[in-house]
C-alpha cells in the first residue's frame, strides 16, 4: 500500500508517495525516482545497520559542510549538505529542521559501498563501530586457525545458511549412526546420495544436488561447514533467502554437471561434499564484497586481509590438487561451482536502492 503525501520533491517538485518497504518501514519517495526521503534515525532500518549516522556522521569521513541547493521536503528551507570522503565524492543532503535525509536514486548503494569499505581499516574512526572481538574468538582463532571477518553485520539472520549448515551436520551423523549397521555408511549414503558417474543408467538425478550433503571426514564437513556460514550469512543478506538458496543449488547442480562430463562410469569415482556450493557462494561473495577484510591469528599476531585473498588461496589449492591428481575430477567441479557464483549475481544484481525494493513491491496507490 502506499499513499501520496504533502511532501514535495526537492528535485523534480512532484509530491512525495509514502511507501511501505518490506521490513515494515514508511519512507516517501519521488514517483520519478529522483530519490527517497527518510526521517531522522530511519536509514540503517531502511537501508543497513552500518548506515546509522551514529557511525559514519564524523569528522574523519565528512569533508566538508555546506550548505544545500536542495530544499526541505518538510519545511521548504535549504537543506544542509554533507561532504563525505568518498571516491568519486559523496554528497548527502540533510533536512537542517528535523535531521531527515535527502537520498538521491541509487545513493543509498553508494553510501553503503563506502561506509563498509572504510570500515575495514583498523585505523579509522568507522572501525569503533566494530563488535570488540573478545579473548574467547582470538583463541579460537589461534587454534583453529579459521578466519572472521573484520567488520560486516547483517540485516537479518541467515536461516537458510544456518537449515543448511544443520543439514550438513545432521547427515554426518546419520552416517555415523549407520557404522554399527550391516551396511556401511559408505553404502548407506554414497550409493544414494553421492553423484554416481551411471547416474543417467540408474535415473537418480536427485544425486546432482544430494551429494553435497554428504562428507567424506569430519574435518571436511567442518572446514566446508564453517566457511559457508562466514561468507553465507553476508551473500543471502544481500540476495535474499530465495536467490540465495538459488544460487546454492545452482552451483552445486552445475558443478557436479561438470563432474559427469569429465568423468567415465567405468571410473567409479563417487562426487561428495560442498566445496562445489561452497565455491559458488565464495564467488558470490567476490563478487558482492571485493574489499571486506577477514581476520585471523597467526603465530600469535592477528593478521587483517581482504576476504579476495582466502578466496584466491581456495582456488590456488583446487588448480594444484588438479595438477597433481589429473585422475581426481572433483577439483573441476569445485571450481566450476565458484565461477558460476560469479555469474549468477552479475545477472541479478547485488545491493538493491530503495527504488529497485520500492518498484518490486508493485504497491496499490491511494490519495489520503
Amino acid at each position: 500500500m502506499s499513499y501520496y503525501t504533502t511532501r514535495v520533491c526537492p528535485r523534480c517538485q512532484s509530491l512525495l508517495r509514502m511507501h511501505i518497504l518490506e521490513s515494515g518501514l514508511h519512507v516517501d519517495h519521488c514517483d520519478r525516482h529522483c530519490g527517497t526521503f527518510l526521517d531522522a534515525g530511519e536509514l540503517g532500518p531502511a537501508v543497513h545497520p552500518i548506515l546509522n549516522e551514529s557511525v559514519w556522521d564524523n569528522d574523519e569521513t565528512v569533508l566538508q559542510r555546506r550548505r544545500s541547493k536542495l530544499r526541505s521536503p518538510v519545511d521548504d528551507e535549504l537543506m544542509e549538505s554533507i561532504v563525505l570522503d568518498a571516491k568519486p565524492t559523496l554528497y548527502i543532503d540533510r533536512c537542517t529542521t528535523t535531521g531527515g535525509l535527502w537520498l538521491d536514486d541509487g545513493e543509498c548503494t553508494k553510501l553503503y559501498d563506502f561506509v563498509l569499505t572504510e570500515g575495514q581499516q583498523s585505523d579509522h574512526t568507522l572501525s569503533d563501530a566494530r563488535t570488540t572481538r573478545g579473548v574467547w574468538s582470538y583463541f579460537f582463532q589461534l587454534f583453529s586457525q579459521l578466519p572472521i571477518t573484520v567488520w560486516h553485520p547483517s540485516r537479518r539472520p541467515p536461516l537458510v545458511t544456518y537449515g543448511i549448515v544443520s543439514i550438513l551436520i545432521l547427515t554426518y551423523l546419520l552416517s555415523l549412526w549407520a557404522e554399527g549397521e550391516p551396511r556401511a555408511p559408505t553404502k548407506i549414503l554414497f550409493e544414494n546420495l553421492g553423484l554416481q558417474p551411471d547416474l543417467i543408467a540408474q535415473n537418480t538425478y536427485w544425486q546432482l544436488f544430494t551429494y553435497s550433503f554428504v562428507h567424506n571426514n569430519v574435518i571436511e564437513l567442518l572446514v566446508n561447514a564453517y566457511l559457508l556460514y562466514l561468507f553465507g550469512d553476508n551473500v543471502e543478506d544481500i540476495l535474499g533467502p530465495k536467490l540465495f538458496l538459488q544460487t546454492l543449488v545452482l552451483t552445486v547442480v552445475f558443478g557436479g554437471l561438470v563432474h559427469l562430463i569429465l568423468v567415465t562410469p567405468t571410473t567409479n569415482q563417487v562426487l561428495v561434499g560442498m566445496a562445489a556450493g561452497l565455491g559458488g557462494i565464495m564467488g558470490t561473495y567476490l563478487y558482492l564484497f571485493p574489499r571486506v577484510k577477514l581476520r585471523i591469528v597467526f603465530l600469535f599476531k592477528i593478521w587483517r586481509f581482504p576476504a579476495t585473498f582466502l578466496i584466491g588461496i581456495w582456488v590456488a589449492v583446487q588448480i594444484i590438487g588438479a595438477v597433481q591428481d589429473p585422475s581426481d575430477r572433483s577439483f573441476w567441479a569445485y571450481l566450476a561451482g565458484l565461477v558460476m557464483g560469479v555469474i549468477f549475481p552479475i545477472y541479478h544484481g547485488g545491493f538493491e536502492t530503495i527504488t529497485q525494493r520500492i518498484k518490486s513491491l508493485k504497491p496499490k496507490t491511494r490519495w489520503r
